[in-house]
């Protein structure tokens, strides 16, 4: 027990609860998912980072991203967080086609694992060099 007036200056670890042991998350979209390697310990940290896999790649759109959606998250993910519009967005890819292709993706997922969490970003604000605050508010309301 500390003394009178001090503080304990430990730093604890985060809580891992033991059902997190077996959970399996899977980031997958373009590159700004692959810019969170290294962030898992940050962005998760009550499961452990070896349980949590980052595949991002830069470029892609959904049509592509649907390509290697089995290769990158197995029937065995607990979770998935997908984040795919943004180059669609960039590149003018219509909101149908998008979505289309997201429903695919999903439906895939779903088949694979009716239990698998599934997350679907909205797509954030580009920045000054795009514009397209009109085309992201209707990929957002899809």
């Amino acid at each position: 027990m500390a003394a009178s007036g001090t503080r304990d200056q430990s730093v604890q670890e985060p809580l891992i609860p033991p059902h997190a042991l077996n959970v399996n998350v899977v980031l997958f979209g373009h590159s700004w998912i692959d810019d969170m390697r290294g962030f898992q310990p940050w962005a998760f940290p009550n499961i452990p980072s070896s349980h949590i896999v980052i595949e991002g790649y830069p470029g892609y759109v959904c049509a592509g991203l649907l390509e290697i959606l089995s290769a990158n998250v197995p029937p065995s993910t607990d979770a998935v967080f997908l984040m795919t519009a943004t180059n669609d967005v960039i590149l003018n890819v219509p909101v149908s086609e998008h979505m289309a292709c997201m429903n695919r993706m999903i439906g895939q997922l779903i088949a694979e694992n009716p239990r698998m969490l599934i997350l679907a970003s909205n797509v954030p604000p580009l920045g000054h060099a795009y514009d397209r605050r009109s085309l992201i508010a209707a990929y957002n309301q899809a």
